[in-house]
């Protein structure tokens, strides 16, 4: 399988690049251009998906806008400013906050951490932690299929909950896909290799500049490649080559430079796509 991960593209801020719509507009085209060169079979976007506090006008412009121009299926998570009603969410994407997928080799766990709907006093989602009762419900119905597991939340506070590695490392996690922190991530991280593309928004904190992950499984070999897209639209790609056998990891790790130019719109008009394959209700 071949699959794309972007995470805290945060729809309805504006930043140093521009507005927020330019931002997914360059968004559209690195995903079209991406898909092109080699198609990939979903996207998962981890979380953050919007900016603001009440955002249904903005969830409803995001899927009128661009999610319906996406070039394959997509797999979304609620980050702590997506706070959208669950109705919303489903009428969105086409499924619950929390679920799984599978393809033929892997089990994939989606967990929403903010199940409890709290909030801050800013009306951001409160961490609620891990829902352990359907966590372990899913494990074990992942474990009976044979299939290798993969377990995706937008973000992980292990002061909460303390026993997460333990359990995960009991039913053979194989790899992790989490968000929140806008730093790449592509290495193991308590023994359980672990991907966080980073952020698709220009900050001063986290620097200027996008970064998404490819990640290509074949056989028993992963690749997973991070590229981040700095102001002079330099792209650098960091590459972990993983070898799993018998739930033992081992990385390589490579890294290079490429010129890329972001302005794409010529290539649109030579690419097509099957709009069937979107989810949209």
């Amino acid at each position: 399988i071949r699959f794309m991960i972007v995470s805290d593209l945060h729809f309805g801020k504006d930043d140093a690049f521009g507005t927020y719509r330019e931002r997914f507009e360059l968004l559209i085209d690195k995903v079209i251009q991406r898909y092109s060169e080699k198609p990939f079979d979903f996207i998962i976007m981890n979380g953050d998906i919007t900016q603001f506090i009440e955002t249904d006008e903005y969830f409803k412009s995001v899927k009128s806008e661009f999610l319906w121009r996406m070039p394959c299926p997509i797999f979304a998570l609620k980050g702590n400013h997506d706070v959208v009603t669950d109705d919303l969410w489903v009428k969105t994407f086409g499924y619950n906050t929390q679920y799984s997928f599978e393809t033929d080799d892997f089990y994939f766990i989606c967990l929403d951490v903010y199940h409890k709907r709290t909030y801050l006093s800013n009306g951001k989602y409160r961490y609620n932690g891990v829902d352990y009762v359907y966590f372990e419900n899913e494990l074990r119905k992942a474990q009976s299929t044979g299939k290798k597991i993969v377990v995706i939340q937008h973000e992980l506070d292990t002061s909460i909950d303390t026993k997460y590695y333990n359990i995960c490392q009991k039913y053979g996690v194989l790899f992790r896909i989490v968000g929140h922190s806008h730093i790449p991530v592509n290495r193991p991280v308590n023994n359980i290799f672990q991907i966080n593309p980073g952020k698709w928004l220009f900050e001063t904190t986290y620097g200027h500049n996008f970064s998404y992950n490819i990640v290509d499984i074949q056989g028993d070999q992963l690749v997973s490649t991070n590229y981040v897209i700095d102001e002079s639209k330099i792209e650098t790609q960091t590459s972990a080559t993983i070898a799993y056998i018998e739930k033992e990891v081992s990385a390589d790790i490579q890294v290079s430079k490429i010129k890329n130019n972001l302005c794409l719109l010529e290539k649109l008009n030579n690419i097509s796509w099957n709009k069937n394959d979107c989810v949209i209700i």
